[in-house]
C-alpha cells in the first residue's frame, strides 16, 4: 500500500502539467486513502474474530453510516 502511494507522488509532481498545489493535494489524498484502507483492514480483522451474526450487524451499521455520511456531504 505505502509503496504505491510513494510511487504516485513523484510521478504526479515531476511529470504533471498540474500546479504544485494540485500535486500536493494528490499526495494528501493518497495518504488519507491509505489511512482509510488501513483502518478498514483493522476493522475487518476485528470483525473476522467476532461472532458471525454480530459481525454482520456491525457491517450493516457501518454501511448505513457510509450512506448517511455521503448524504450529509451532498446536502
Amino acid at each position: 500500500r505505502s509503496a504505491g502511494a510513494a510511487v504516485a507522488r513523484p510521478a504526479a509532481a515531476a511529470g504533471s502539467d498540474r500546479p504544485a498545489a494540485a500535486a500536493g493535494s494528490d499526495a494528501q489524498h493518497d495518504e488519507a486513502a491509505a489511512k482509510a484502507a488501513l483502518k478498514a483492514a483493522e476493522m475487518e480483522a476485528k470483525l473476522a474474530a467476532m461472532d458471525p451474526e454480530k459481525a454482520a450487524k456491525v457491517r450493516a451499521a457501518l454501511a448505513a453510516k457510509v450512506v448517511r455520511d455521503k448524504q450529509k456531504k451532498e446536502a
